[in-house]
């Protein structure tokens, strides 16, 4: 009983009374004339037969066991060896969230006082060996080692802390990445085109993260044109760090072709075989280059799950899944609180039991509301105007930032190819979110500095 996505184009578009009512103009027009592949995903009791007549199972679990063969040194090494680990900043927070949580722990009935400014210096110096780059194999000893010293250096400051309390700080304010080292990289990058091209790996129409052409951006499109005003967010807990090899063997078995593969025992073993290379500890690591193509494909039965209840709910209701956030929005407001009886996060709960799902919703992250407030989704702001932006405080940060670029470099202060890289890539994305206003900014600051910046970013960059 297969998940079977096939890749589909918008081949025509029927204009309804609707449409003309409405007008037709031009943001119509390329609405109409959108090329963009999307995906659909049906539900069979057994795989066409036809299907399988233009599909070669025996010659997928061959590439499989060509894989397998061609990396063979590797099954047998400890993956710890392998990765390499740091810590990423969390968006809009890192380590002043760290050292806050820490001043909330303070004793004021200690009689001890501390300089705010020399704990924050010397706990980022005592963390900073944890927070950068290390062997992961060394990590448990160096997290260890790096917890015991900081409470050790707090405690008798009359801070309240245990290395349990540290560590749950460092979660809030930085994201654990295990980044495999070049050569071990290189097999999960063979292994991840191995499944898009050959095994055909696909995704949800509804997923938007790790796609090829699709971004934030288009996922927020997709409840603008809902014209979508109430917005469900939602926060799968520890995505990555939940999935282990079984659930995703046991995904597989009901997507197709892996279902196929699985039920010969020669193509299970090769099948699980290639996926055992990709887990860490038993789980997925996030920043490899296979976990992202791995949770799209084993998300398939889950997506096409919520996508069609939400169908059911109400004609009303979208849903998009950028990784583990999850979108349902509507142009009405609808019912979404778990105390109530068929609401939409309740059904969500029981499609997560039905797969059986490792990992869960974090409640504490749940979020309802309507764009007449503040209606920050995957970063940008979808207004009461059902207009995306990147919203004032960051277009205000934007002008400092370019501003700042350009004062610098007509007085000689050439900045970092790194930092510039940054700010090119921070300007792209910006113009695909509102090109009108950050070309305003730019035309006006070349005007003030008479300078070409695009020109300049694209020369320190080349020149690098």
């Amino acid at each position: 009983m297969p998940y079977i996505t096939i890749p589909v184009r918008q081949k025509e578009y029927q204009i309804s009374f609707d449409d003309i009512l409405n007008g037709i103009n031009e943001s119509f027009f390329a609405m109409m004339m959108d090329d963009t592949c999307d995906t659909r995903t049906v539900y069979r009791d057994h795989t066409p037969p036809r299907l399988l007549e233009k599909i070669n199972i025996g010659a997928m679990v061959g590439m499989l066991e060509k894989f397998n063969n061609r990396h063979r040194e590797y099954f047998d090494v400890p993956k710890e060896n392998l990765y390499e680990t740091f810590y990423l900043m969390k968006k809009n927070k890192g380590f002043s969230v760290v050292v806050r949580e820490i001043f909330k722990t303070h004793n004021a009935n200690s009689g001890i006082s501390y300089s705010g400014k020399d704990v924050y210096a010397d706990v980022f110096a005592i963390l900073k060996g944890l927070l950068t780059n290390h062997p992961c194999a060394e990590h448990n000893r160096i997290e260890q080692e790096t917890l015991a010293k900081c409470v050790q250096y707090l405690t008798p400051l009359g801070f309240e802390v245990n290395e349990e309390k540290i560590k749950s700080f460092i979660k809030a304010g930085f994201r654990r990445i295990d980044a495999p080292r070049a050569e071990f990289k290189s097999v999960l990058t063979d292994l991840k085109i191995t499944f898009e091209n050959k095994l055909f790996g696909s995704y949800h129409t509804s997923a938007f993260a790790y796609v090829k052409g699709r971004s934030t951006i288009d996922a927020l499109k997709r409840h603008q044109r809902n014209n979508s005003r109430w917005f469900l967010k939602l926060d799968f807990s520890n995505f990555f760090g939940s999935t282990t090899h079984e659930f995703v063997l046991r995904q597989l078995s009901s997507i197709f072709p892996y279902s196929e593969i699985v039920k010969s025992e020669r193509g299970r073993e090769a099948l699980s075989k290639a996926l055992s290379l990709c887990f860490l500890n038993g789980v997925l690591p996030q920043g490899t280059p296979f976990s992202p193509t791995i949770t799209n494909i084993m998300m398939i039965p889950i997506d096409h799950a919520i996508a069609k209840m939400c169908r059911e709910h109400s004609p009303h209701l979208c849903y998009t899944r950028y990784a583990d956030d999850i979108l349902i929005s509507s142009d009405l407001s609808f019912t979404w609180e778990v105390d109530k009886e068929g609401s939409v996060q309740n059904e969500i709960l029981d499609i997560l039991r039905r797969f059986n799902v490792p990992f869960s919703l974090n409640t504490e992250k749940t979020r309802y509301g309507s764009s007449a407030g503040r209606n920050w989704n995957l970063g940008l702001m979808l207004n009461k105007d059902n207009e995306i932006t990147i919203g004032h405080e960051k277009r205000k940060a934007f002008k400092a930032a370019v501003y700042s670029f350009l004062n610098d470099y007509t007085h000689h202060r050439v900045w970092d190819v790194e930092e510039v890289q940054v700010l090119g890539g921070q300007i792209a994305y910006y113009r695909n979110v509102e090109k009108e206003n950050i070309d305003a900014i730019i035309l006006a600051y070349n005007q003030r500095f008479g300078v070409d910046m695009m020109q300049i970013i694209k020369d320190i960059i080349s020149n690098r």
